[in-house]
């Protein structure tokens, strides 16, 4: 009589992901929004919004299997430093997670396949939250022009920080079959306990985010570990076997016992994983240039929220007063979780790219517009290639600022004197200092390429530090002016050429600006980028791996 497999154990893993930015994880569905709908629009010009997902319950979520894929890829790219040599293989990976083949001469057709060993359910917002999606309009700049490029707004919803949401892992182990060789389970949940440790520790640049925008500090969080169990054979004859009356106290019983075996089934494992934990050194990414940059401003900044609610309700008020006696119309800027102001990634983003635009028309001129098009490309994104430049969440770096409300009267364009009754304010802030880390991901390109992307960052920071880039709008005005200071410089040990060891000896907190090692290297640089107008046809790369 052939004797039936033993059962194998099985591991469960609870905790709690909470947001420490805005989230957009979407469905591609949209649908109209009345709020969105500005005071001089018909019923038939309700703009739509890209609603984030919702499960069947209507509460927002974060699907299982986007929750395993940002997994898979992090610890596909970076556990192997951590893991012994060749212990992060394609068969390792396989028994994980899965795989599906196709077949040769069918392509599209699925062949064979096998389902994974882990199990991530949805993430649903915890029950004891009331969560209202935040409502984010985005526009598209034109970079020659640095205004809005024509009919490119679009809104789209976001969760706010703070939102939490429940994760529940399962481990499983089948029955091994036909010989099969079966990853331990001790060491998937190692593995995926590291793993979820990369959402909130290690370098900025290699830890895990969720949903769209991540390149712009979006979909970051923090995880908080709930407990881990093992359920082996033995755990689970107690259970079945106790007999007791009380079966809620049995199952406590056997959670205890659950807890125990699993935290000594880690810890015997870890002297594999070079005594890797959890809470433990955290793998670096082998191919960055990073740096972090500390704007300073030297004016009133002026950012306000695009959302239109605020115009709507104050156009409704100024109707339903017949003297027009109604305070000024005040356009507030736009808020963190914890009430500072702002200053979106996005924002940052989109001035560093059009100023690098900007640069490179100048040294390519119009015969080398394509190269000018193709190296921006690079770094900042194109149509179906992801940029290399990764912009943290500014951080306030000095608690100094002030609110400041600047006063402004909208012109009627036929008269061309001031608009009656459209007198308005604009909510600003004084001595803004923000911390933004940025990142360049180096990994695939050819050196030249490496040294070329270096050039335009060099360039970049030039003028970041002489203050010529101005952010928010009102620039023409003297409005959003700033002086930057550019440090903690930091180099992938990847990137192993002349070049970057002689970075490597500058200090964290050293001024780039003001390291004669900094701007000899960055001259050098320069000198290839303009001898590349002459000897190279085309320096684009595709998007960031």
């Amino acid at each position: 009589m052939t004797r039936k497999p033993a059962f194998g154990p099985r591991w469960l893993i609870t905790g709690r992901l909470r947001l420490t930015s805005e989230l957009h994880l979407g469905t591609g569905e949209r649908r109209p929004d009345d709020a969105l709908r500005g005071p001089r629009m018909t019923e038939d010009e309700t703009p739509d919004i890209a609603l984030v997902a919702g499960s069947d319950t209507g509460r927002p979520y974060i699907p299982g299997t986007s929750l395993k894929g940002a997994l898979r890829a992090w610890i596909n790219r970076h556990l192997a430093q951590l893991a012994p040599d060749g212990l992060i293989t394609d068969d390792w990976q396989q028994d994980v997670f899965g795989y599906v083949t196709t077949r040769s001469d069918r392509p599209g057709e699925e062949d064979d396949g096998l389902g994974g060993r882990v199990i991530i359910g949805d993430a649903e917002v915890s029950a004891t939250q009331t969560i209202q999606p935040a409502r984010e309009a985005r526009i598209a700049i034109d970079p020659r022009t640095r205004t809005v490029d024509g009919r490119r707004l679009f809104h789209q919803q976001t969760l706010p920080p703070g939102t939490v949401f429940n994760i529940r892992v399962v481990i499983e182990t089948p029955p091994a079959e036909d010989g099969r060789q079966l990853v331990p389970s001790a060491e998937i949940a190692q593995a995926l306990l590291t793993a979820f440790a990369g959402f909130d520790t290690g370098p900025e640049e290699t830890r895990i985010r969720l949903g769209a925008d991540k390149g712009m500090g979006k979909g970051a969080a923090v995880f908080e570990l709930g407990e881990v169990r093992c359920y082996d054979e033995e755990i689970v004859k107690l259970w079945l076997g106790s007999g007791g009356k009380d079966r809620w106290d049995d199952a406590r019983a056997v959670a205890k016992r659950a807890r125990r075996k699993a935290d000594a089934l880690l810890q015997e494992h870890k002297m594999q994983w070079k005594n890797a934990r959890p809470a433990g050194p955290m793998p670096s990414w082998p191919w960055i240039f990073a740096v972090t940059i500390d704007l300073h401003f030297t004016s009133r900044l002026l950012m306000s929220s695009p959302d239109p609610s605020a115009r709507r309700a104050h156009a409704e008020k100024r109707r339903q007063v017949e003297d027009g006696g109604i305070e000024p119309l005040v356009l507030e800027y736009r808020r963190t979780s914890t009430g500072d102001p702002a200053l979106p990634a996005t924002s940052v983003k989109g001035v560093l790219r059009a100023r690098v635009q900007r640069i490179l028309n100048t040294i390519f001129t119009t015969t080398g517009q394509a190269m000018a098009d193709g190296l921006t490309g690079t770094l900042f994104g194109s149509v179906g290639h992801r940029g290399r430049v990764r912009i943290g969440t500014p951080q306030i770096a000095q608690r100094s600022f002030s609110r400041v409300e600047q006063e402004y009267i909208a012109l009627d364009r036929f008269s061309g004197g001031g608009a009656d009754g459209r007198k308005f304010k604009v909510a600003g802030i004084e001595n803004g200092h923000w911390s933004v880390p940025v990142t360049l991901n180096l990994e695939g390109l050819e050196e030249d390429q490496r040294i070329f992307c270096f050039a335009c960052m060099c360039l970049l920071f030039k003028d970041l530090a002489d203050g010529d880039v101005t952010f928010g709008h009102g620039a023409a005005r003297g409005y959003g002016r700033s002086k930057a200071t550019i440090r903690d410089l930091r180099i992938g040990e990847a990137l192993d050429s002349d070049v970057w060891s002689t970075l490597r000896g500058i200090g964290p907190e050293t001024n780039l600006m003001t390291s004669e090692v900094f701007i000899l290297t960055a001259r050098q640089a320069l000198r290839k980028l303009h001898a590349a107008k002459a000897s190279v046809t085309d320096i684009s790369a595709g998007d960031a791996s």
